[in-house]
């Protein structure tokens, strides 16, 4: 039978790391922990050494339960995470690109609903050149939203040349 071995321990220095949301892609892996403001954190591997490379959020300007981190994307050199708001902004889907080994926030995409309490940004795929997220509570306009009904919809963006156009 196989046996499945450590191959090692990753760590933030300095840092109570809990990743609740992870993604792989060949030598790049996003830990998230979209706990209040939230965190991602990119690690890279070479051989069989892996290396921080710093948190995605840093040098963003988040409120303090944006829950950055949520839910995240990864294609080759490019991340999407989600920060699905809270009662003082709506969800948003952050754009990262990586060049030469740094990645750079590139474009935000704000929820088309534009409420708060939307979760826009909870749930999100990248497939085709197609940018695909999830939206909880769309039209949320109250400030208790407990008393919200979960009726929902999916988004779907399109890539043209600079932006990301809503396809549906």
């Amino acid at each position: 039978a196989d046996v499945w071995s450590l191959e090692t321990e990753l760590i933030v220095p300095g840092e109570t790391f809990t990743a609740s949301v992870l993604i792989l892609e060949g030598n790049t892996l996003l830990a998230a922990n979209p706990d209040g403001t939230g965190s991602v954190y990119v690690f890279e591997r070479s051989g069989q050494v892996w290396a921080s490379k710093g948190n995605l959020g840093s040098g963003l300007s988040l409120p303090t339960t944006s829950r950055f981190g949520s839910a995240i994307a990864l294609s080759g050199n490019t991340a999407f995470v989600g920060a699905p708001g809270n009662s003082q902004q709506p969800g948003r889907i952050y754009e990262f690109t990586r060049s030469a080994g740094e990645w750079s926030r590139t474009r935000t995409i704000v929820s088309p609903a534009g409420s708060v309490y939307d979760d826009f940004g909870r749930a999100i795929a990248f497939v085709g050149g197609s940018l695909v997220s999830g939206a909880r509570q769309p039209a949320a306009l109250t400030p208790n939203p407990s008393t919200l009904p979960t009726t929902g919809r999916v988004y779907v963006f399109s890539f043209n040349m600079s932006s990301w156009t809503l396809v549906r």
